[in-house]
Formats: C-alpha cells, structure tokens, sequence
C-alpha cells in the first residue's frame, strides 16, 4: 500500500484538525487572528482520499517560506494558507482570474475566531460583469490552443495522446464558461456535471462527454469538439466580445510618453550602468 494514498472518513480528518490548531499557533505565534477550515472538508462532501484545506488569517503578509504549508501525513494531504483577510477577499472575492474559478465558492467554517471568520464569508463577491468578460476575453486564446491541440493529435493519428488533450479541452471550456456565467466551481472534480447547469452553456456540450467515454472514434470527437468551440464563441459574441483580430496590426500601440523618455534615457551608458548595478544590488539583497 502507498505511504501517501490512504482512505480516511471525514472524523478522521476532523481529529487531525484539532491536532493541527495548537500547532498552527504554535508556528504563527500573535500573527494569527483567525483560522478556518475551507475545501471539501468543510462542505462535509470528502471523499475517502479528500484532502483538508485550513486558512489561518494573520496581521501581515507572510513571507514565501511561510505563507504556504503542504504536507502529507498519515496518508493524507494537508494545505494550510496564511493571508491576511485583505488578501483573501482580494483572491477568493474581488480579483476575477483563473483562481476565482476554483476559489469563489470557497466555505469557511471557523475554527478560531467565528466572528471574523463570517463577516469574510458573508463578504459579497465582485458583481461587475465587465469584470468578467474581460477575464474571459484575457483567457480564450488558453481555450483555443487547448482544442488546437487535441485536433491536431487526430490529425496526426496521435491516438496516445488523445485521452489527455480532450480532457484539457473540456477543462479549458468549462472555465471559459464559468466566467461568462459567473459562476465559480464548488471543486474541480465537479466543473463538467456544473457546467452543464449554467445558464449559458453551448447547444451541444453535454456530447462532449460521452456515456462510455472516449470509446467514440476520434473523428467523432472531432466533431464535437468543433461544434462545441463554435458554439462557444457564439454565446461569447452575443455577450458583446471580440475574440478574433480583423488586422494582423491590431495588437500595435504608440509608446506613451514616460515609455519614450524612458526608452531616450537607455541610449545614455551611464544611464544604463546605474540601472544596472541597482537591478544586481537588489538581486543580491532579495537572496540574502
């Protein structure tokens, strides 16, 4: 049996939990003002291998050797985050990117100080839908290089490849399309039967997965995966977005001002000297 991989029930995680707290104050010491259990875990949906997901809230911003804790023990996964509340509304509530997909649904369920521990939770998510859709619009050239791929392997007859690359089409997607619904995934092991429920979904997304499979022959997948994508960028022009350049210049802009001082001061050796010897001294302070 694996050393890493071991079955547990959700009392079992529990009780790590409890053991966890002194040690979390013991390793925080006044930094910490909350701590709260988040995932799956604290939705009580954990399955047998579930991992257990803590944030501990603290006065400041820790240091990259602090801030993140992962650790296996008695074959199950531990994380543990360390923000500040400013932080975490700013990922899981207020900043609208990739990790809002998986983070904008996330429970708290205290553990240490309740009363900051709701007043977080209850906090409202960004409600721009501007927000959104230039995320979306940032994002889609990840959806089409992922469907690029996987139609490129058939084309190729690259059937090894295949199980892999559609499975990272559809994730690709499922996010695109949480963003035009904005509606975040409660886990991702989830994202496809939700996506389905949204209330923006192509015609025929629900072929993208079939009942047996990838049985289905690759030029069948093929298909669904153009129809699928085609589909997708319909709903996305009908919500106003421009995914396609009509000008292969479109991306050119004129320098701004302080970009042509700038670019005027690096023609001067001095100039560039200086910058030079301050980027090294901060290199050097940064990996003391």
């Amino acid at each position: 049996m694996a050393d890493g991989l071991k079955a547990h029930t959700h009392q079992d995680r529990a009780r790590v939990v409890e053991a966890l707290i002194p040690l979390i104050k013991r390793h925080m010491g006044r930094e910490l003002v909350a701590l709260a259990a988040s995932g799956s875990f604290a939705k009580n949906s954990d399955g047998p291998y579930s991992d257990i997901d803590l944030i501990g809230f603290v006065k400041r911003p820790q240091d990259d050797d602090r801030k993140i804790v992962n650790i296996i023990f008695d074959g199950m996964l531990i994380h543990i985050w360390f923000l500040t509340p400013a932080q975490y509304l700013h990922i899981h509530k207020r900043k609208i990117n990739v990790e809002w997909v998986f983070a904008g649904s996330n429970s708290l369920v205290p553990l240490l100080n309740a009363s900051l521990i709701c007043e977080l939770a209850q906090a409202p998510c960004n409600q721009l839908p501007n927000e959104y859709l230039k995320t979306l619009r940032e994002y889609w050239p990840q959806v089409q290089e992922a469907a690029a791929k996987f139609l490129t392997a058939i084309s190729r007859n690259d059937t090894a490849v295949l199980p892999i690359l559609y499975c990272g089409a559809i994730e690709k997607i499922c996010i695109a399309l949480s963003f035009l619904n904005a509606r975040p995934f409660t886990t991702r092991a989830a994202i496809f039967e939700e996506t389905r429920k949204f209330p923006k979904v192509p015609a025929h997304f629900a072929a993208l997965l079939p009942p047996h499979g990838l049985e289905l022959e690759p030029k069948v997948l093929y298909e669904r995966i153009l129809t699928v994508f085609a589909e997708t960028e319909a709903l996305l022009y009908s919500s106003g977005l421009t995914l396609c350049e009509q000008n292969l210049d479109a991306f050119v802009k004129p320098l701004s001002m302080n970009e042509m001082i700038r670019r005027r001061f690096w023609i001067n050796r001095i100039f560039r000297k200086v910058v030079t010897v301050r980027d090294k001294l901060q290199l050097k302070l940064g990996s003391a």
